[in-house]
């Protein structure tokens, strides 16, 4: 089985507070590339950001404003060829029934996990405080302050540095502990926005997606037959994240 992996996707309710940047016909088209090539694609959280409501913790109606702007992306990954996975920027999806892990076997009986990665995140486990930082930094964006989230995101994985371990570290942490069972062959997680890597531990795989936001395209491929693994960045990024420059040569094909 082919199977591409996405994540970060963050789109929002408001142009103001949109982390997507992109515009919707591209990102279908980028879509329409995928489903050409891939049996699944994996939605892997943070699809839709749910936190940037004007008013606090609303994420029901949150989802359903979203959702209208983005109505055709919406409908799409609806598809059977979609599966969706609740992640911390849209976690009232698992009331909807999504699921927060999704597994697929090869013939050989080894599992290939995805999960978004928050719950290996200390900060995101701290009650509705990360919830209040979002909220707080979408009515600065609102303010007028544009990006606000890239630049203190970019502050904010300076600082950690200095104190605790990174996102990134404890991510790959949690996936050591997924991959310890012996049935797993390999762990695909996003959250971190990094870009898009695949580690080798042992005989095993962490992967990260990357991030689909800010206008970036970035994704992990997995052909589990062929045990062909690797990621895919079709951008350029500058220091905060946001794609500065982005080709599309596979969208020719």
């Amino acid at each position: 089985m082919k199977i591409a992996c996405i994540s970060d996707m963050h789109l929002g309710a408001e142009k103001r507070c949109d982390g997507f940047h992109h515009e919707e016909d591209v990102f279908l088209h980028f879509l329409d590339y995928l489903e050409h090539h891939y049996d699944l694609i994996v939605l892997n959280g943070d699809i839709y950001d749910t936190r940037k409501s004007k008013a606090f913790h609303i994420p029901m109606d949150q989802l359903m404003l979203v959702k209208e702007r983005y109505k055709q992306l919406s409908e799409r990954f609806s598809q059977s060829n979609y599966k969706q996975i609740a992640g911390n920027h849209d976690y009232i999806l698992k009331d909807l029934g999504c699921p927060t892990h999704y597994s697929v076997q090869d013939e050989d009986g080894m599992d290939y996990i995805f999960t978004h990665g928050h719950q290996f995140d200390k900060v995101e486990t701290g009650g509705k405080f990360p919830i209040a930082v979002t909220w707080l930094v979408g009515w600065l964006e609102r303010l007028g302050w544009k990006n606000a989230d890239s630049y203190l995101a970019w502050a904010q994985g300076i600082t950690s540095s200095f104190f605790q371990k990174t996102n990134i570290e404890t991510l790959r942490m949690g996936a050591m502990e997924m991959l310890a069972k012996s049935n797993v062959a390999a762990v695909v997680m996003g959250h971190t926005h990094e870009t898009p890597v695949r580690m080798d531990m042992g005989d095993k795989i962490y992967m990260n997606s990357g991030s689909c936001s800010k206008k970036r395209l970035q994704y992990v491929h997995l052909d589990t037959t062929e045990k062909d693994f690797h990621t895919k960045n079709w951008c350029q990024t500058n220091r905060y994240g946001i794609a500065i420059d982005t080709s599309y040569p596979a969208l020719q094909t």
